[in-house]
């Protein structure tokens, strides 16, 4: 696997199908040459301060903040959905508080696909931070045991973060109540930065009409085409034997709006595609790409802008 940067255009030359990570490798350090071997010294006289020998001072990592919030949302169900969105790439979710949002951005292990997410305090019914910082749990375990059966549309969700005792709690709310606690765990903190690409191409699109027919050329194939002109937005998939091609057209009811700079086509996987549109969570999804660029769908959500960055596949000869 060929791994780009971001802020670079493709090289013209042809390159292997793969999926091109979202960072840039990293720098591999020649190593220097063996300094040459000093003259052992002699051990300095012993002193009576034995405890500097078994515990010589290191250089230790900053500990990282454990939050402490509660929150409330009227809505249990698109939670829900928001805890599958999440789980589309890693196991292990990171929150991050401050006095006035919920952040959460990752990449997945292979650095394909890349999730962001900011969830303002107003958008909750209730909002408490008595200490920001860091809540890191496992999202499998809360989505099979919290979300794991149906919930009532008028179902209530309350979590609290108890960082002092690395506890989170999810309380769920309707004709009864019942609370699942799990224990968080150490967060391992990385800076991501945002994608910084220009998109030639973007349209907005029905997330449901989307989701459908992505579906259907799945079953064609892995991975889809899509390519953006004035007028239209094709999705293309082709197998051993059948080929897909779908057309939304501007002024249509499925294509609302389009910017355009230049024609654009790229190639992406289904293995997240498929996943990130789900029309329970939107109704509008905003799809901006370039030629053989990553891909940026943002799900315009209840609680907020959710976006999804995807990496592209590159075809060759």
């Amino acid at each position: 696997m060929e791994v780009v940067d971001l802020n670079k255009k493709p090289e013209p030359k042809p390159e292997p199908v793969t999926a091109i990570a979202l960072e840039a490798p990293p720098v591999v350090e020649q190593k220097p040459e063996p300094a040459p071997q000093e003259q052992p010294q002699p051990e300095p006289a012993k002193t009576d301060t034995a405890v500097n020998d078994l515990h010589p001072e290191t250089k230790q990592e900053p500990e990282v903040p454990r939050a402490t919030v509660y929150f409330t949302y009227s809505d249990a169900n698109l939670f829900k959905k928001l805890f599958e969105a999440m789980s589309v790439l890693v196991d292990e979710v990171i929150w991050k508080f401050d006095a006035d949002s919920l952040m959460v951005r990752h990449m997945d292990p292979s650095r394909v696909a890349m999730f962001d997410l900011t969830i303002k305090k107003e958008d909750f019914e209730e909002w408490n931070v008595t200490k920001p910082g860091y809540c890191c749990f496992n999202i499998e375990e809360v989505k099979k045991i919290v979300f794991g059966k149906p919930l009532k549309k008028d179902t209530l969700i309350r979590i609290a973060v108890d960082g002092e005792h690395s506890r989170i709690a999810f309380t769920l709310k309707d004709n009864r109540t019942r609370e699942r606690s799990f224990p968080t765990l150490e967060p391992s903190i990385e800076e991501i930065p945002t994608p910084k690409i220009t998109h030639n191409a973007a349209y907005k699109v029905i997330a449901k009409q989307v989701a459908e027919d992505i579906d259907d050329l799945n079953r064609i194939s892995d991975h889809m085409t899509l390519i953006g002109t004035n007028d239209t937005l094709r999705m293309t998939a082709e197998g051993e034997y059948t080929k897909g091609d779908t057309t939304y057209k501007r002024g249509d009811d499925t294509l609302l709006d389009i910017e355009l700079r230049e024609e654009s086509k790229a190639t992406y996987s289904f293995s997240y595609l498929k996943e990130f549109i789900d029309p329970a969570l939107c109704d509008l999804i905003l799809i901006q790409f370039s030629t053989d660029m990553p891909m940026k769908m943002t799900l315009c959500t209840r609680f907020g802008e959710l976006a999804y960055w995807l990496a592209p596949r590159v075809e060759c000869d």
